[in-house]
């Protein structure tokens, strides 16, 4: 068995610096998913791609709509800068494609996802809000 290299985890002012530059040239090339919320995005840096991201709360208190508000608004992200060859992915293992696609068209059009789930949703803005979905590049 080869014995581990410490060296390796020591390094010197000059490559610390170089690493540093490195690092804010990917950060600068790759721009991030913004929180979308003034307040936190001055406080807290982008997520990046390899990140993981924990929201916790109890049942009930928002993690899905987090998750759909910021994964629409990298979709919408994408649509402005007319990057065809990209998407946003939403995965979620408790709940079903049509909950979950709710959470993306129920803004758009106003809805009300207790009205929706009620079965009193105006029907027109339902349908309205789905045809512009499509354009939306959020896979589910």
């Amino acid at each position: 068995m080869n014995k581990p290299d410490y060296r390796a985890l020591v390094h010197s002012p000059a490559d610390a610096s170089a690493a540093f530059v490195q690092y804010a040239e990917r950060r600068a090339a790759g721009g991030g998913v913004a929180w979308g919320i003034p307040g936190l995005d001055r406080y807290i840096t982008p997520m990046q791609g390899g990140d993981i991201i924990a929201l916790c709360a109890r049942p009930g208190h928002g993690k899905s709509s987090v998750g759909a508000y910021l994964t629409r608004n990298t979709a919408k992200r994408i649509v402005q800068r007319g990057d065809k060859n990209k998407c946003a992915v939403y995965v979620m293992w408790d709940q079903t494609v049509e909950e979950i696609d709710a959470l993306f068209e129920i803004d758009a059009a106003q809805l009300s996802a207790s009205d929706i789930a009620w079965g009193r949703a105006d029907m027109v803005k339902v349908k309205a809000a789905s045809l512009k979905r499509i354009s939306l590049p959020v896979w589910v």
